[in-house]
């Protein structure tokens, strides 16, 4: 469970791009306690069999040396990402997570007509609900139409700069040039999945119209908010939790925490304050008790006179990359 934990942590703040590369400690631990009890990890690493045999090299190129397994296992925890030449028909997007002595491998593929935030839309389709963010979707067992989730237990050569499986076969080797050889194929460490996020949340605010129907602006709601009471309305920026009750959200700190968000491109004038009930939203609450979070997307409802004139609702549904 702790090393489930820490894993958690570490892909989230990959994610969120908020510790610097190699990053530990308790407070890590502590992001995802709740959906550490609940979440059961990805299984498998590769939907093909190495190609070479126990101990021998799949690449010609210089390696990258190191001292010890200490610091190749510090190396290695990072995203790996390789994005192979379309096919005839097919995209691909592959990602590689490497913690202790399991291999985490994610693959999706979609139609060259398609984008990867098309992709995500139709993996997510499956399941809308459930997942809020890019970290949840990539801790989720998911082997749909388009993804691909596995793990494989490996070990870690030191002498030959690679990754081996129980078998002591080739798993991918570390160049010289600062990339992941695995296969044929190169891939790119990455401390920051921005391409997966953005597309993430392509996808999620795609799915919002679908669910909800055309989503206003929060400029029309500032502006005529009468005329939007009831009314639920997409806003996007930097959020983070605040302290302010009023109007009719006084004394309600009991059902509600009080979200600031800063709205893309906007200033102090243009903040808005989004309640979220405390038992719906305690992942989010969670997330937020870490530092504000950016690039979130909320979709809100202003349900009350006097509130929605001060730019205060309340939170319908949200996710973030």
């Amino acid at each position: 469970m702790k090393h489930q934990r820490y894993l958690i942590g570490a892909i989230y703040h990959r994610v969120r791009n908020r510790l610097p590369f190699g990053a530990r400690g308790p407070h890590i631990l502590c992001i995802f306690l709740t959906l550490a009890a609940v979440v059961t990890l990805v299984s498998g690493c590769s939907t093909q069999p190495p190609q070479s045999g126990p101990g021998t090299s799949q690449a010609t190129e210089p390696r990258r040396p190191f001292s010890d397994e200490a610091e190749l296992k510090d190396y290695a925890l990072s995203f790996w990402v390789c994005e192979p030449p379309d096919s005839a028909s097919t995209s691909r997007y592959q990602l590689r997570f490497f913690y202790e002595g399991t291999c985490f491998s994610w693959n999706f593929s979609y139609g060259t007509d398609q984008t990867l935030a098309d992709c995500l839309k139709e993996v997510l389709w499956h399941d809308v609900v459930s997942y809020k963010s890019t970290t949840q979707l990539l801790l989720a067992e998911i082997n749909a139409n388009g993804m691909e989730s596995l793990r494989l237990d490996v070990a870690y050569d030191v002498e030959n700069s690679q990754i081996v499986d129980e078998n002591g076969e080739t798993v991918g080797i570390f160049l010289e040039d600062g990339t992941l050889k695995c296969g044929q194929e190169i891939f790119h460490r990455e401390e920051r999945l921005a391409d997966l996020s953005t597309a993430f949340i392509q996808a999620k605010t795609s799915l919002f119209t679908d669910i909800y129907g055309d989503l206003t602006t929060y400029e029309q709601v500032k502006y005529n908010p009468i005329a939007h009471i009831g009314t639920k309305f997409l806003l996007t920026g930097t959020a983070e939790l605040d302290d302010y009750y009023n109007y009719d959200y006084r004394d309600m700190e009991a059902l509600y925490f009080c979200v600031c968000v800063t709205p893309t491109g906007g200033g102090y004038a243009d903040r808005w304050y989004i309640y979220c009930e405390r038992g719906e939203y305690a992942e989010l609450f969670d997330t937020l008790t870490q530092g504000p979070v950016s690039d979130i997307v909320l979709v809100c409802r202003g349900m009350f006179y006097d509130s929605i004139q001060h730019e205060m609702a309340g939170l319908v549904d949200y996710c973030m990359g």
